[in-house]
Formats: structure tokens, sequence, C-alpha cells
């Protein structure tokens, strides 16, 4: 006769797990059957089995119970998948959003994969996000939770501290943020949520304003627009690390509020006088710079709809592109802002940052991109098709704007025009071979709103007015197929854009 303790034992080895269990899913949540290609409305409560994918879209959420006290809570336009269950082991992936594992057993593990990282959690409480290119945000409320990076680097968090992966490998484990504290990576990760996926204009607010006290450097005033309103402008900068710098510029009129925020990581420390290193974003002349971008991210909203820019430089250099052989990425004139003017290169070498690693997210997904290793132009990288530029994982509907008629990302065609002959306003209109458009119109305006005439007959740009663009205003304005109607405006002041070379 066998043991009771052996026959018990294997009585709960041989339990089959609690299904799991969509218990709640508020706004519009979608479920795919493993195996189908199509998905369908999700009515809760809902079991999930191996190899179902759940998703939510804008504003919505979902809790899946996982039968013994454990949940999964998936946030804002999301998608999981549900790789496996058992008893003592749950597997998924995350694909893009936020997901938060809460009261999780010490008896019971979860692996989850996401397309830079791999988590596994045993007993207790994180919190996950994957943003922009793959780059995954892990917290380690309660519980051990070890992340590894995609060439198996590991390490472990402990409860209170945090860490991003993203294509390069683990960053460096932080603490947790105190809910009191103002500290600028709490701002990063408002501005991310903000700006890049799922904010309400009341958390645009706030979020904007707790920049405002952190600016270390400030400029701001009053505007008119291209409609005549008036626009309050303010711009900051901001240290979140050593090497690191974000601008934010925000452009408030009546109730609305435009943000712009830009991050950028550097090759070294920045200097006590941040305006050296910013005085080398445009470029260098006949020398690399000594503080030069690594990465950066580019985004914009007003508070519904969002475009975000990602550049990744894995190159560990610059290119003198004004001798690269390309003349398309030849620079003539360069803003130099010690002289507050335009200075003549076009006879010089020019050193910039080239990103071999780019994408481009319209409401947090890949709407284009592109990848190159060893480039020294631009014309030597390979457009973005199936697979995502950063991490090169599978594109999915959650993560990119894929055509439907192909399945990958519709083929990207720009046209750049000068719709007045006499005033200085560009406009780009980048078309998508599945009918959709992102529409760019840049305007140099005078102190009435008015768009500011040309300097002499050509069609040049900002830089034809030299030092005098900074008597002026400069409006952007961001109309899609994708928002529904609505337009991201933001007035801004030039200084600051021309000495980030946001503006050339």
């Amino acid at each position: 006769m066998a043991p009771l303790f052996s026959v018990l034992t294997s009585m709960i080895l041989l339990q089959p797990a609690a299904a799991a269990t969509v218990s709640q899913a508020d706004g519009v949540a979608q479920i795919r059957r493993a195996g189908a290609r199509d998905w369908s409305a999700l009515q809760a409560p809902e079991r999930l089995a191996a190899g179902d994918a759940l998703r939510t879209g804008l504003g919505a959420s979902a809790r899946v119970d996982l039968g013994d006290g454990a949940e999964l809570r998936l946030g804002p336009r999301s998608e999981l998948v549900l790789e496996a269950e058992e008893v003592s082991a749950v597997s998924a992936r995350l694909e893009a959003g936020r997901l938060r594992a809460s009261r999780w057993l010490a008896s019971r593990s979860l692996s989850l994969r996401t397309p830079t990282a791999a988590c596994r959690l045993r007993g207790g409480d994180s919190e996950f996000e994957v943003g922009a290119g793959g780059e995954t945000r892990v917290e380690a409320v309660a519980g051990r939770l070890a992340v590894e990076d995609l060439r198996g680097s590991q390490t472990f968090l402990r409860p209170g501290e945090r860490i991003v992966v993203d294509l390069r490998g683990l960053g460096p484990p932080e603490p947790r943020q105190d809910e009191r504290a103002l500290g600028a990576e709490r701002l990063r990760a408002e501005a991310r949520a903000e700006v890049a996926l799922d904010s309400a204009q009341d958390r645009l607010q706030a979020g904007s304003a707790r920049e405002a006290r952190l600016g270390e450097l400030h400029q701001g005033r009053s505007l008119i627009d291209v409609t005549g309103a008036r626009v309050r402008v303010e711009e900051y900068v901001l240290r979140p690390r050593s090497d690191q710098l974000k601008l934010v510029a925000l452009s408030r009129r009546g109730d609305g509020l435009g943000y712009l925020y830009y991050f950028g990581t550097f090759n070294q420390a920045l200097p006590a006088d941040l305006s050296l290193a910013l005085a080398q974003l445009p470029g260098c002349v006949e020398r690399a710079c000594d503080w030069y971008l690594t990465e950066f991210v580019l985004g914009r909203s007003n508070g519904t709809d969002s475009v975000l820019e990602r550049g990744l430089n894995t190159l560990g250099g610059q290119v003198d592109v004004n001798r690269n052989g390309d003349p398309d990425d030849d620079v003539a004139l360069l803003f130099d802002s010690r002289a507050n003017a335009y200075a003549d290169v076009a006879a010089s070498g020019v050193y910039r940052t080239l990103f071999n690693r780019y994408g481009f997210y319209v409401d947090g997904r890949l709407k284009h991109g592109w990848s190159g290793d060893g480039i020294t132009t631009y014309a030597d990288v390979s457009a973005a098709t199936a697979a995502d530029p950063f991490t090169g994982a599978a594109l999915t509907p959650a993560g990119a704007w894929l055509d439907p008629q192909t399945g990958e990302l519709a083929v990207r065609t720009v046209n750049v025009t000068f719709p007045s002959s006499e005033r200085l306003h560009q406009q780009v209109y980048e078309s998508f071979s599945d009918g959709s458009f992102v529409q760019w119109d840049h305007y140099v305006l005078d102190g009435e709103g008015r768009v500011s005439p040309k300097p002499g007959a050509s069609s040049a740009g900002l830089a034809a007015l030299g030092g005098g663009l900074l008597d002026h205003g400069y409006e952007q304005v961001l109309t899609s197929s994708h928002f529904a109607g609505r337009k991201i405006d933001l007035v801004l002041e030039p200084k600051l854009l021309l000495q980030a070379g946001l503006l050339r």
C-alpha cells in the first residue's frame, strides 16, 4: 500500500489547473482563439485556453483571474497571449501595452515574455509595460522577480525596484518611484504614457504642471497661432540622468493643451553648463562632437492622439555627412547657438549622428521605420516591412499599422510642398499604400499670428530667416487619417528647438 502522503501528493499534481478566466472587461476588448486569424468581441466572463490572445482598445482594460486568487490586469491598448497554464506555472507573452500581475502565490510562477525581455515572477505583485520599439519597463512591487534580456544577461529585482530593457539589453536597476516624489524618472514615465499611448486630458495637464516645476532651463511667452488664437508657450529642459536631457514644450490655448517632449541619451555625462552640449546637437564642424546622441524619443500629443519617433544609434560614433558620398544629406547651413544665427558650412565637414534603428509610431503603433548595420548614409538603411526595426520580432496588429492586403507595413511616399509662393508655410504629406496619411504643416509666424513672408523669392525654409527666426513663432500642425478629424497643434519658441536640432 502506498504511503498516504505519496497518494495525496500524486492527486494534487494530477489536478488540472484552474482555467484562466477573463472576469471583467471595461471598454473595447477582443479575443482571438488559438489557431484563429480573426478577433471577436469579448463577453466577460470568458475562459482562456493556451494560445488564446486578448487585446484592449483605447481607454479599455481587462482582468484575468487564475483561480487561486492571482490575477492579471491588462491596461489600455494592450495585447496578451496566454501560452500555457499549469498548476505550478503560467506562461504568457505581452506584445504591447501594460500588465499588472497581482496576488501571485509563491507556489506558482509567472513567466512573461516581451519583445525584449523574459521575466519570471514567483510570489507577489509586479508591473510590466511594453512601449515603442519593444522597450520594456518592469517594476517589482512585491515578491521575487527575475529579468533577462535578449543576450541572456539576467538580474533580480527586489521589491521596490524597477528596470528598463530594450534592444541594447538590461538597464540599471533603480528604485521604484515613491508616489510622493517628483523625480525626473516619474516624469519620463508619465510623459511616455501621456504622449505615446493613452492619457486623458486631465492627466496631461497634471503631468505638464509637474514638469514645469522641475525645469532647469525655461522659456515662455504668449504667441498668436495661425488661426488668431492666443497660445501660452512654455519650454523646459530637464536632466533625468547625468547623460540624458529632456525637452518639454507646452502649447496652452483655452482648455486645450498640446504637448511635445524630446528625450535624448548621450554618449557621455553632460557638462554642468548644459548649453555646451545643446550647442553641439545640430552637428559639429570638421570634427566629431564631444556630446552626441545615442538614442532619442520624440513625442507629440493633444491628449488623445499621439505620434512618437524613436531613434537608436548602435554604430558607436558620428558620420561626416558632407563627405559620405550622399548629396541628399549634405548640410549647407548649421545653426550656431552662440551667435544665434546660421553659419555657412557647405564647404566644411559636418559630423552628425546617424540613427540606424528608427521607428515612427501613431497612437502607439508602428507606422514606418528602418534599420541597418554599418551604415554611413541613410540611403543604406532598409525599410521595416514585417519585422520590428529595433527587435527584429514579427510585427502584429497590436503594435503596428499593417496593410490588410499584405499583412505588412504599408509603403510610404513623401511629398513636400510650399502652398504659398510668398509665405513660410511648408507642407509634408506622407501617404501610405493602404490609403492612410500623416500630414505636417509647418508655419513661421510673426507676432500677430500671420505667416511670415519668405526672404526673397526662393522657397528656402527656416534657415532663410537666419537669426531673425528667433524673433518669430513656429507652429506645427499634425493631421492624420487615424485622428478622426482631430489635430495636434503645437506653437513653439524656436530657440530651444534650434539648439536641440529639431528645427534645421
